[in-house]
């Protein structure tokens, strides 16, 4: 059983596989749901047919057992007597009818059940902060459900009221653990310091019949547990369970029974000759478990999100609103992966469909290269071909230097800052110093503090060359070690060495060593949360002017690929770049997921980069998305949370998205997509009055981002020229277009599944 420990250990919850199990009975009341095959449930001696979806709840002290022949799956829920007791003691004095296998019952009653029987499961799972509050609402609001639907009252006893004193809890618990003792109402009196008198009337106003009464009921509980599924003697089981002796045990029996305990253990008795009772909680790792109930909630219709209709907005392109610009970077990997023929396609194609202004790559200054000298002609010409390629396309290279690479270096007293410098003048032969001082430099590793020196050398030397390079460090993914960052900055800063810009790598889950299953709205807002400390840090140290790079960033957490968001989320990543844009702040992404893989070495795990290409010229949602906000122009602006506008020439753009942080384990569950859809009324003014070419771009899970399928052909490493080029030309968003004469204000109604960016384009047509 998976055990809500963290609740009350006498709550459970767990997926199980049923063949066979001998009758028993349990102190709480369980409910088994069917999530998939056929059992059979004996319960006093009726038999009841389970199918898919069917639910019954088995009443505590009612004798049953369940058997099963084919392949099946039960979601089952276990609250013990302790539990009912200490939340709802009014429950101990029911019985419930509640088989959804009965002629004429309300479905929507099971429906609510099953309802909250999955998302209580799907709590347990993913334990997110509070979850188990969560948990404790949902299941009082079960029992609620239960009590005014299903409750059928067999005793002839008042009606109990719900126990609110804590006096009487403890005593209830008190008598849990020791009926079998010899326990009298006068004892328990002298334990509390009140009078037996008193005790005797609180505690029937409190739980509805005597003490006595009360006592008798929780021993014959135990001794019918006893009398079926062992054989103990009628006698020791009188006496194991509290009774002074069998005449006494036997009439209380009776009197609640009808029967003598004898006659109740003959009809009710194991049935020993048949297959040891099995049952089992299922073994699946979590992915497959989540996977099955997902499944489960998704085709029976049991999601709790609906659609969200958005109140009218008025879009006004002559209001003036602060404008925003996205300065874009195109990362590589390595310097040598410009040789590459389709890197080079890539490079160009991205550049101009999405203008790009810098290129981010490493190893320039590798080993090789260090050593490089006049006389490496062949070497020599690859690096400049690279360059030349680079310059071709207006781009200013921004070049790491890891120096970790470096540090065993130091120890043999190699010139480390004159083997640069000596690339440098190679290459001044061939560009202008004022083009190679456009360069930005960019030092990271985990050694930097101890090469602080390195980089103060480095930068005299090209100073005193004539070149003035932009420097920038890499900072801490782990934002926790933020005041080591300040104490290396200050350094820096001390060495008189001006800070052009610091990088930042943004990585939700490697934030303080969170879990892959934190709470999902942990995300909302992280990226702009982190610029926001480090230019905290900066202005604090007086770096005013110091520019931040994201040289990587993603929207959700988890190494799995369930986990990194297979699944679509264009949305999320333009409301990432809205929320964080900045005049002094870069974005770069990764050019294809080869050389992210590449670089940094998470083979397997490549859908966690933020790249453009997925596969040789196969794009990913990332690349349209930025095509979308190409078109709009240098600048736009942000009307609400979900749409930005934009205006250039006679052309006018409305960007309109559904963001939805939903837990990234929902990514298994292929039809969540489908909900969540938000819809906006949007009446837009301020436009020209004229004909206008509309096109409506759609950027959804099944227009540009066919992930699933396409993941099932990479594995085929033979595809040939012909698949490709059909995959290109079938992965990509949705556009219509239509003509219109505007002579006023205009109206349109933009539905928007989860996750999905839609682009208005109104051209006017002269």
């Amino acid at each position: 059983m998976g055990n809500i420990d963290q609740l009350h250990k006498s709550l459970r919850i767990s997926l199980q596989k049923i063949k066979d199990t001998t009758s028993h009975v349990h102190h709480g009341i369980e409910i088994l749901l069917v999530i998939k095959g056929n059992v059979c449930v004996d319960c006093l001696g009726r038999t009841y047919k389970l199918g898919s979806n069917d639910l019954i709840l088995i009443n505590r002290g009612h004798v049953h057992s369940l058997t099963s022949q084919t392949d099946n799956l039960i979601l089952s829920l276990y609250m013990d007597y302790d539990f009912l007791s200490e939340n709802f003691n009014q429950a101990l004095s029911y019985t419930f009818i509640c088989n959804s296998t009965l002629e004429d019952v309300d479905e929507s009653k099971f429906q609510f059940i099953r309802k909250l029987m999955t998302q209580i499961m799907l709590l347990d799972y993913k334990k997110e902060i509070g979850y188990n509050l969560l948990i404790k609402s949902k299941i009082y609001k079960l029992l609620y459900h239960i009590v005014t639907n299903f409750k059928y009252q067999i005793n002839n006893i008042d009606q109990p009221k719900e126990v609110t004193d804590e006096r009487i809890k403890r005593i209830l618990h008190y008598i849990s653990n020791n009926y079998m003792n010899n326990i009298t109402l006068g004892h328990i009196a002298e334990r509390e310091y009140i009078s037996i008198h008193y005790l005797s009337r609180l505690f029937k106003s409190q739980v509805g019949i005597n003490f006595q009464d009360y006592l008798s009921q929780i021993r014959l509980e135990k001794a019918v547990e006893l009398l079926i599924k062992s054989h103990i003697p009628i006698n020791k089981i009188a006496l194991k369970c509290g009774f002074p002796n069998i005449q006494s045990f036997n009439r209380e029996f009776k009197r609640k029974f009808n029967e003598n305990p004898s006659e109740y253990r003959n009809k009710n008795k194991l049935q020993t000759d048949k297959e040891k009772a099995e049952i089992h909680d299922i073994q699946l790792d979590k992915e497959q478990k989540l996977s099955v109930v997902l499944d489960y909630i998704m085709s029976n219709d049991l999601m709790d999100e609906k659609d969200v209709v958005d109140p009218p907005l008025d879009i006004d392109f002559n209001k003036k609103l602060e404008e925003k610009r996205l300065n874009k970077i195109i990362r590589i990997g390595g310097f040598d992966d410009l040789l590459n023929k389709i890197t080079q396609v890539q490079i160009k194609e991205a550049v101009k469909e999405l203008n790009f202004q810098y290129i981010y790559f490493t190893d320039l200054f590798n080993q090789t290269n260090l050593n490089i000298h006049a006389d490496s002609l062949y070497r020599l010409d690859e690096i400049i071909s690279s360059l030349n390629l680079i310059i071709s396309l207006n781009l200013i290279p921004i070049v790491e230097i890891n120096l970790n690479d470096y540090i065993h270096k130091l120890e043999i007293n190699q010139n480390i800052s004159g083997m640069i410098l000596n690339i440098f003048n190679l290459l001044k032969r061939h560009y202008s110093t004022e083009y190679l001082s456009s360069w930005h430099l960019v030092f990271r590793g985990t050694s930097l503090h101890k090469a602080v020196g390195i980089v103060e050398e480095l930068v005299n030397e090209l100073n005193n060359s004539g070149f003035n390079n932009k420097i920038g460090i890499t900072l801490s993914k782990n934002l926790n070690q933020i005041e080591e960052d300040g104490k290396l900055i200050a350094e820096i800063k001390e060495k008189n060495i001006q800070l052009g810009f610091v990088c930042l790598e943004s990585s939700p889950d490697e934030e303080d060593g969170k879990a892959e299953y934190v709470d999902h709205h942990y995300y909302e807002g992280y990226l702009k949360n982190q610029i926001k400390r480090v230019r905290r840090l900066l202005n604090d140290r007086g770096l005013y002017k110091t520019k931040i790079i994201i040289t990587n960033f993603n929207t959700l957490a988890g190494s799995g690929l369930e986990l990194a968001g297979t699944f679509f989320r264009a949305a999320l990543i333009l409301d990432t770049i809205v929320n964080s844009t900045d005049k002094d702040v870069s974005f770069s992404f990764w050019l294809s997921n080869k050389s992210y893989e590449k670089h940094t070495k998470h083979d397997g795990n490549h859908l966690r980069a933020l790249s453009l290409y997925l596969f040789q010229l196969i794009k990913r949602p990332v690349y349209f998305l930025l095509k979308f906000l190409n078109k709009c122009g240098a600048e736009f602006k942000q009307v609400s949370d979900n749409i930005i506008i934009a205006n250039k020439d006679k052309s006018y753009y409305i960007l309109a998205f559904n963001p939805y942080y939903y837990n990234p384990l929902y990514s298994l569950a292929e039809n969540y997509i489908s909900i969540n859809r938000r819809n906006m009324e949007l009446t837009i003014k301020g436009l020209k009055k004229g004909e206008y070419l509309i096109k409506k771009h759609t950027l959804d899970k099944h227009k540009g981002g066919k992930f699933e399928a396409l993941l099932s052909l990479m594995s085929m490493t033979h595809l040939d020229k012909e698949t490709l080029d059909f995959i290109e030309r079938s992965n990509i968003p949705d556009m219509k277009i239509s003509k219109q004469e505007i002579k006023g204000e205009f109206k349109i109604t933009a539905s928007i599944s989860s996750n999905a960016v839609v682009l208005y384009e109104f051209i006017k047509m002269d």
